[in-house]
């Protein structure tokens, strides 16, 4: 037995009892090299984890079980061998398992897309044979039947290969940043234009009617352009685009159609999506259903610190009152204040997968992802969850998937490879929380060093419940901005003449930038939400939002998107420069210390003016009701870092990075003791989101009651 499985574990033969001795050994998630350190010393044996090795996170659970075994488990969760080397066994990298993992979940990918396409396929034809004998059929909006026609003609790789915040763009006359539409789009778009000012004939009497609904009225100015332009007829097509691209939190393709003109003025646009995903199959399986009883079977033993967490995070999905307040034990915030020490990992999925292995009386090894701990996974957990729960959601592969082991419990990432992409470094998210909490805020050099160590907290994950609890500014960098994370890694690549350059005014060519510092600028440029601005000679808003242009936006004509008036990418003369400001931001305190939830400890005038808004006007009671009441607050100082990229004749993208400092001994303040400049400003930011696409959305997401 033990000579076949020194063979699978690729290492020289020994005694077999060096691989025979029983191993009790029980830990909640730590990293892999931990774990090797810990065999290697309960064994005897000399152990270690190559570098290319560490980051796995393992949960591991057994009694009695022979080292070999154990070792192979190990070795299977994490996709490694054992590779004997001067007198040590070192955990490597298995090159032909991570290869097949690759294929696997590009093949994956790539099914998902078909699988989609072809849904919104049948759905098309169910609505075309819907007719019963000597009616209408239903009618089709011309422009979702010609995306799903359009997208049976696209390379399926090329939009499973879509990444979380990429882009691309499907031509009729492609671009070389554009790739081609397919063989019969010329075809499709003919009968779309037919189908679609066909369908105009006779409406307008009634759509002027619509038009006049107060709701309407409401809408944002991009929104209703969009739809003046659903209502007129198109003419002579220069161009049509299909435009897909994938948002951080969101498991759809988000797709745009957009038809240009002859004089490449934006005649038409559409916005749509192809579901990959359903979020809300996917909230059911975590929440259990809305309105279930307690589940039966087995409960999961969460721990004190767990169900603290669980309780934090859930009162912020209902944020009000004194909720901005960090109310968890010492020993919580302990924990949560050292991650290198206390993994992220050993809060409820270490007690779920325990419970697993002592309800199934059976030895368990498991490979965590990242991606098991999240802001709204964690606020989703049930207190009641079972079991029996956690091995379905297992079985169901939605972050973790069972390794066929028998007499073990063997768990590793469903997908592996874009896990061990999302994992963040524990270490360095220390080093950012240290610095926080030695400055009250961090700068703006903490967060981008940390940039460059982990993935976006945007996009979920652990960096997503840290930053929000402990660590301000990380999220967002002005009211209704996720801060650009390639933003941050761009600067954080800076190199001090490069800052010297900006700082002093100067400019900085693209072509004199590093071959990655171009690549993330064109990563930026070409990416969902990149905040294009076209100079028209006309005043842009002051309050920009990205993410909501770039699911309903399109622009006014080709200038607007950037593989138009950046045909052939980055041009070399393109540019960089820096403008700043500066101004005040308030630091909420309590009366008995409790530390402020990050995400409400750094409040800048657009942020309180938006406050300010939400609760003085009566239509948008629904929302202040949520908001958090700050009664006493420091005041700190923000420098507002304006970056300007120079991309083409007049058009340009803006970013903005916040470098805050919170003064040593700063006073506190109540919020109506503010000084004079810093209530003026929260004054003047109130009337720019009245004017902004928030102010005109904000009724519509719930507005004061009607009156009896």
């Amino acid at each position: 037995m033990f000579n076949a499985l020194l063979g699978l574990l690729a290492i020289a033969p020994m005694p077999a009892q060096d691989f025979a001795k029983p191993i009790t050994y029980e830990t909640r998630a730590v990293p892999v090299e931990r774990v090797i350190d810990d065999l290697s010393r309960l064994s005897g044996q000399s152990l270690k984890a190559a570098t290319a090795a560490r980051g796995e996170v393992l949960v591991i659970s057994v009694k009695g079980a022979p080292l070999g075994d154990l070792m192979k488990q190990i070795a299977t969760v994490t996709s490694c061998e054992w590779k004997p080397d001067s007198g040590s066994y070192w955990l490597t990298p298995s090159v032909s398992a991570r290869n097949r993992e690759e294929s696997t979940e590009a093949s994956f990918r790539a099914g998902a897309i078909r699988d989609a396409i072809g849904k919104r396929t049948k759905e098309l034809e169910a609505l075309v044979g819907s007719a019963k004998p000597g009616q209408t059929a239903q009618p089709i909006p011309p422009e979702e039947r010609a995306i799903t026609e359009l997208l049976e003609g696209v390379r399926t790789d090329d939009l499973a290969s879509l990444d979380a915040g990429a882009r691309m763009v499907f031509s009729s006359q492609p671009t070389r940043m554009q790739r081609p539409m397919g063989s019969n789009a010329t075809q499709i778009l003919t009968r779309f234009v037919k189908d679609h000012n066909a369908a105009l004939v006779g409406t307008e009497a009634e759509y002027q009617k619509q038009l006049n609904r107060p709701e309407l009225q409401q809408l944002p100015d991009f929104v209703k352009t969009m739809i003046e332009r659903q209502r007129k007829p198109i003419g002579s097509i220069g161009k049509v685009l299909l435009v897909a691209s994938r948002l951080p939190f969101v498991p759809s393709v988000q797709l745009q159609l957009r038809v240009y003109d002859s004089q490449g003025a934006l005649a038409f646009s559409h916005p749509s999506f192809l579901s990959i995903q359903s979020v809300m199959a996917m909230a059911n399986t975590i929440l259990g259903k809305p309105g279930a009883n307690a589940p039966k079977g087995t409960p999961v033993q969460y721990s004190d610190e767990t169900k603290q967490l669980q309780a934090v995070l859930r009162g912020m999905m209902n944020p009000g009152g004194a909720n901005y307040k960090l109310a968890v034990k010492p020993a919580l915030l302990d924990s949560l204040e050292h991650p290198e020490r206390v993994d992220p990992l050993s809060f409820a999925p270490s007690d779920e997968l325990l419970s697993l292995a002592k309800a199934k009386g059976l030895p368990l090894v498991a490979d965590v992802p990242d991606s098991e701990v999240s802001m709204t996974v964690i606020a989703g957990q049930r207190s009641d969850k079972t079991v029996e729960q956690v091995e379905s959601a297992i079985r169901a592969a939605q972050n973790e998937k069972f390794v066929d082991a028998t007499g073990w419990v063997d768990v590793m990432p469903s997908n592996p490879v874009e896990s061990r992409a999302a994992r963040a470094d524990r270490g360095a998210l220390r080093t950012l929380i240290a610095a926080s909490l030695a400055k009250g805020v961090p700068s703006l050099d903490d967060i981008a060093a940390y940039a460059q160590r982990a993935p976006a907290p945007s996009d979920g994950g652990i960096g997503s419940v840290y930053a929000v609890l402990l660590v301000p500014g990380v999220m967002s960098s002005n009211l209704g901005n996720i801060v650009s994370w390639d933003m941050l890694r761009l600067y954080g690549s800076f190199g001090i003449e490069q800052k010297h350059t900006l700082v002093g005014g100067g400019r900085i060519r693209f072509q004199n930038l590093s071959p990655a510092q171009r690549a993330l600028v064109s990563k930026m440029v070409f990416g969902p939400t990149a905040p294009i601005v076209v100079d028209r000679g006309q005043k842009p808003d002051e309050i920009q939002i990205p993410y909501l242009n770039a699911m309903m936006g399109g622009g006014t004509d080709y200038l607007d998107e950037p593989t138009e008036s950046m045909p052939n990418g980055l041009s070399p003369g393109g540019s960089l420069s820096l403008s700043t400001d500066t101004e005040p931001f308030a630091y909420p305190v309590t009366d008995d210390g409790t530390p402020v939830i990050a995400s409400a400890a750094e409040l800048g005038p657009e942020e309180l003016g938006a406050f300010k808004m939400f609760r003085d006007d009566p239509k948008y009671q629904m929302i202040s009701s949520l908001l958090p009441t700050f009664e006493r607050v420091k005041v700190g100082s923000r420098t507002l870092m304006k970056f300007k990229f120079a991309l083409a004749p007049s058009v340009s993208m803006m970013e903005q990075l916040n470098d805050c400092s919170l003064p040593k001994g700063a006073p506190v303040v109540s919020m109506d003791d503010l000084p004079a400049d810093f209530q003026a400003r929260i004054n003047q930011e109130e009337e720019k989101v009245k004017k902004s696409p928030l102010g005109a959305l904000g009724p519509m997401l719930g507005g004061a009651p009607k009156p009896p």
